[in-house]
């Protein structure tokens, strides 16, 4: 806090906020800007809720607008079950408090412990950013920062987990932005980095970072650095195809068609929230168990990728101006620029033949027998390798740590 030094955000606890009806109880995490309280009320201290305290002092008039305009894009959402509520907004002459409803932990903690979810918690969660995403489009809201980091997680009674995204200070109902950089790198899309480009849709630019939270959430890893050529892995994927990223992952071949295309470089052929919703439900599998228990690669020398631990993510880059809520939500702001095009495309992605559920739950003894016919098919591969394309040399891409 760069304009007070010398003071203790712990001096703060005992405070009472909103005509004496909160107590903040304890730090609950501080940033340059901001300090977050556990409060309680003084009428019910078992009702906890968590406040975001802005110190006026440390802002500028437009970092301060920005944060007004998150309450007020935050006051808009907080219907919804897997979007933060917020409760209250105190303003003071030193101070801008936002009441937040209080959860366990967030995203990036939960993926960090467990290295990657269960597939089925996976797909359970992943549905639940899909909701939250989904309500802020219909409201004209487009969030520009989706990463775990920006989602909470609470822990019901019966060990249900219940997401909630939060963190809507880059968010912006404008459906098209010049606002290059804004949010995290890892996260964006590649057109968004482009400056010498015309702009970038919201939008599209949500779905992409939803793609890469599904690979986080099933594997605890990020597929690059950044969404350029000068990153290995991308630029593989900008030659070959995402192919040999799903390969590495061991992801299931209907999983790697719907990543593709949230994946899809222009961004109005890119996947829409609604398609990766129907196409989601009518897979079955995740993961590729053919190419996950064998370590053979039918018409490439074995893959070397090093992904990126999810926990190793640089922070976001700001956004240079406050969103803009002087008109409708729901108003296109931008005319000139063509809607996202729906391609037409089937509904249902391509079954994966290999995945069965008796392969998932195989015995070692099933798992040989696999690997017994992988061996017969690689060596008619050979036989006929004379007459079939091949792709030589070895593929490596390390992606730094």
């Amino acid at each position: 806090m760069s304009d007070n030094d010398d003071f203790n955000p712990h001096d703060k606890i005992g405070q009472l906020l909103d005509d004496g009806r909160l107590r903040l109880v304890s730090v609950l995490g501080m940033g340059s800007f901001a300090v977050v309280y556990l409060a309680e009320s003084t009428t019910n201290p078992s009702d906890q809720f968590a406040v975001k305290c802005l110190f006026k002092s440390n802002l500028t008039p437009t970092q301060l607008a920005l944060q007004h305009n998150e309450a007020t894009v935050m006051s808009l959402l907080s219907g919804h079950d897997h979007i933060v509520k917020l409760f209250k907004t105190i303003d003071t002459d030193d101070c801008l408090y936002l009441v937040l409803e209080y959860c366990d932990t967030d995203l990036f903690d939960l993926i960090e412990k467990r290295n990657g979810l269960d597939p089925t918690l996976a797909r359970t969660l992943f549905h639940q950013l899909l909701d939250a995403s989904e309500y802020c489009h219909s409201k004209g809201i487009y969030h520009r920062d989706l990463k775990p980091e920006n989602v909470l997680v609470t822990f019901t009674g019966d060990d249900t987990i219940s997401l909630k995204l939060t963190d809507f200070g880059l968010a912006t109902t404008q459906e098209w932005s010049t606002e290059f950089g804004c949010g995290s790198v890892r996260y964006m899309a590649p057109e968004c980095l482009d400056a010498s480009g015309p702009g970038y849709s919201t939008p599209a630019n949500d779905v992409w970072g939803l793609g890469i939270m599904l690979i986080n959430l099933l594997t605890g890893q990020n597929p690059w650095i950044e969404p350029t050529a000068t990153d290995p892995l991308f630029e593989t994927m900008l030659n070959s195809g995402f192919d040999p990223v799903r390969r590495q992952f061991g992801f299931s071949e209907s999983l790697g068609w719907i990543l593709e295309r949230m994946f899809c470089l222009d961004p109005f052929e890119r996947a829409s929230l609604a398609q990766v919703r129907e196409w989601m439900q009518g897979i079955e599998f995740f993961e590729s168990v053919q190419e996950e228990s064998t370590s053979w690669s039918m018409d490439m020398e074995e893959m070397d990728f090093e992904t990126v631990p999810v926990f190793d993510e640089p922070k976001s880059r700001p956004s240079d101006s406050a969103i803009a809520l002087s008109s409708s939500p729901n108003q296109e702001t931008h005319a000139t620029i063509p809607p996202v095009h729906a391609e037409s495309i089937p509904t249902v992605p391509p079954s994966t033949p290999v995945l069965r559920k008796d392969l998932v739950s195989a015995s070692k003894q099933a798992q040989d027998l696999l690997r017994g016919a992988v061996t017969s098919l690689q060596c008619w591969w050979i036989a006929v390798s004379d007459v079939c394309p091949r792709v030589d040399g070895v593929l490596v891409c390390v992606v730094g740590t």
